[in-house]
This record gives C-alpha cells, sequence and structure tokens, in this order.
C-alpha cells in the first residue's frame, strides 16, 4: 500500500518576505524610505500599465498594484515591447487628488545593469498626450544597484500635479521593469508666497502666435518653455517686475508644453500646460 504525501501549497510571498529580510540581516540593505522633509501622498493607484508578469502556476504573481500596495515584498514586473528603447512604456499612477509633487522615492531588485526610467506629471487628464517631462529634462533616472529605495527630487515642486507616469525603458541588456514599491511625496508646506506665484493666468490656449501671462507675482524671476521631450524651448528673466508678459510662440512646433515659473531662490515655482496650435 502507497502512501500518499499530503504537501502545501507554496507560499511565494511569504519566501520572499524571508529572504529579503534575511539580505536586510546579512548586508544591511536599507529598505526603509530615505528620510525626507517632504510628506508623503497616501492612497496613490495605478491607473494604466502595459503588461505586468502574472504567471500563478510558476509563482509569478508581479501585477501593477504591487508597484504602491506598501508591501517591499510584492513587485511589479512587465516586459516591453521590442520597439521600448525608442519610446518608452508608460505605467500611470493616479494620485487621488491635486498635489505640489516634490520627490518620488524607487524600490526595486538588485540588478547590473540597474532599471532605466523617467518620471513624466499631468496637471489635467490621465490621457498620455496631456503629460510633460519632469526629471531629468534628458537623458534617464536609474535605480540603484542595491535593495534600497533611491530618492529623487524634482529641481522645484511642480504645482497642480494629478497624475505621474513613469516611462520605463528596462535595462541595457533587458526589456524587462521591475518596481518592488514606489512612494510620491508633496512639498511639506504651502506658504502664502507659493500660492502668490501660481495664481497667473495664461491665455489665449490654445495659442496660435503668441500667449500672455497674466497677474504675475512680484516674485516671478524667470519664465522657461519645456516641450515634451524635456527640451527647453525658451528661457526669460524677468529682470524688472511686471504684472503681464507676452511671449511669441510663432517658432514653436504644434504640441503640448509646460510653462514654469520660478523666483529668484529657485525654491518657489508653479507650472500650467501650454497648447500650441497654428
Amino acid at each position: 500500500m502507497k502512501t500518499k504525501l499530503q504537501t502545501n501549497p507554496i507560499n511565494w510571498k511569504t519566501i520572499k518576505t524571508t529572504c529579503a529580510l534575511l539580505l536586510v540581516g546579512a548586508y544591511g540593505f536599507a529598505q526603509d524610505p530615505v528620510a525626507t522633509t517632504n510628506t508623503e501622498i497616501s492612497g496613490v493607484s495605478v491607473e494604466f500599465f502595459f503588461n505586468q508578469q502574472v504567471d500563478v502556476a510558476a509563482g509569478k504573481l508581479n501585477y501593477a498594484d504591487n508597484a504602491v500596495d506598501g508591501d517591499i515584498a510584492t513587485d511589479w514586473a512587465g516586459e516591453s515591447a521590442a520597439d521600448m528603447p525608442n519610446r518608452g512604456e508608460a505605467l500611470i499612477f493616479d494620485l487621488g487628488g491635486t498635489y505640489e509633487l516634490a520627490e518620488l522615492q524607487y524600490l526595486t531588485v538588485a540588478k547590473d545593469p540597474t532599471y532605466q526610467f523617467q518620471i513624466w506629471v499631468s496637471t489635467g487628464t490621465s490621457d498620455v498626450a496631456d503629460f510633460v517631462n519632469a526629471f531629468p529634462s534628458s537623458g534617464n533616472l536609474l535605480s540603484n544597484l542595491d535593495v534600497s529605495y533611491k530618492q529623487f527630487l524634482m529641481t522645484t515642486p511642480i504645482a497642480n500635479v494629478k497624475y505621474v507616469m513613469l516611462k520605463c525603458y528596462g535595462r541595457a541588456d533587458s526589456a524587462w521593469n521591475t518596481i518592488s514599491e514606489l512612494k510620491f511625496y508633496e512639498a511639506s508646506t504651502a506658504s502664502v508666497e507659493e500660492n502668490e506665484l501660481s495664481g497667473f493666468a495664461l491665455y489665449p490656449n490654445p495659442s496660435n502666435n503668441a500667449f500672455t501671462l497674466d497677474n504675475l507675482s512680484n516674485k516671478v524671476n524667470k519664465v522657461e518653455i519645456v516641450n515634451l521631450q524635456g527640451q527647453l524651448v525658451l528661457s526669460k528673466s524677468i529682470e524688472s517686475f511686471t504684472n503681464s508678459l507676452s511671449i511669441s510662440t510663432s517658432s514653436f512646433a504644434n504640441g503640448i508644453y509646460l510653462v514654469k515659473l520660478s523666483d529668484a531662490s529657485g525654491s518657489l515655482s508653479a507650472a500650467k500646460k501650454l497648447i500650441v496650435k497654428h
């Protein structure tokens, strides 16, 4: 008579958590977020993902929601299309409100070469056409080589952000992308000065040959315009206070731009989307 062995299903999450704890103990990997004075945004959800690796039989449950579930023992993984290096793949997050985005922290598995991505933001809808490049202005960001959070601070906090898109470029030798956890942060305080800076008007929008910035704060020191590729199209210093400013768009290509205002110190900023349509 043969005795049938009873087996229990493998709990992959428990195994991964145990391994993660062993790694932290053995190698001192820091799986706590980087200390920051900014305030974490809670309730972030996945709005759109291009791919997720789910194979129940193989124990691969790498759902997109895992990237923001607060559990470092779960991952999102997705393989990009063959032409991904030329365009990036969109992974879009809904912040659940409107925030002054100041920082993003990124935790993933240890890989060399590292994962590459860009941070794009939208103050409007989750349509890809509404996003503008936020960081970096050129090239790609890189994840850490070890299992630790990597902090990415916006050059200046970006006002009125509703959605954040990661453009994922895989690794230099792989089309796969992996995120263990993402954390989003807003600027810790919104001062009266910042409110004054962001209270400007922009019209007409869409613009044909020119647009006007009106109701400008006397603290505005610089106007910058960037395109969807993150390229600086125009930079104009405000040497003496003016309440209104007209800017020509006759040489601009049709498309979506981000108009950024900043003060002399660079600590205050505000931005609005501009559509150019000739």
